[in-house]
């Protein structure tokens, strides 16, 4: 199943650089640079720094899948949220990072248009993080 809410352009040899990283934030001093044709990426063994210019959007279209996504409908799984992973069981990690990119950034005009498009020119829903940034605070109060 594929749902355009989760689908963003990546290059593929970047794409391939991250793998099955978890997001998390990490420096200079303790990860490399992800790809050289993304120099604004940082990497680490399990772990993958995105651009600050998308960490928010990110961290919202992962809070939207695993709202999303219970596992109910076939073919899909019980997407759940989690400071420590596990691909295995369907767990994405870290949620305090994604809670603090989606704090330092917030949704803006574009994300808020490519929100409306999706909804209303393919799939007709909308990301509800995107509509009402609030909810991640009701959702994930006190962390995890």
């Amino acid at each position: 199943t594929s749902d355009v809410h989760s689908l963003r352009a990546a290059d593929i040899e970047v794409n391939s650089a991250r793998n099955n990283r978890y997001f998390d934030d990490c420096t200079e001093a303790d990860c490399e640079v992800g790809h050289p044709q993304a120099p604004q990426t940082l990497k680490r063994t399990g772990l993958w720094t995105p651009p600050p210019a998308v960490k928010g959007d990110l961290a919202r279209s992962i809070f939207y899948m695993a709202l999303r996504y219970d596992g109910d409908e076939p073919l899909t799984e019980d997407l759940e949220l989690s400071e420590v992973g596990s691909i295995e069981n369907f767990e994405f990690s870290v949620l305090s990072t994604l809670v603090q990119w989606h704090s330092d950034d917030p949704p803006d005009a574009a994300e808020v248009a490519r929100n409306e498009k999706i909804c209303t020119d393919y799939q007709g829903n909308r990301n509800p993080f995107i509509d009402h940034p609030q909810l991640v605070g009701k959702l994930y109060a006190g962390g995890v």
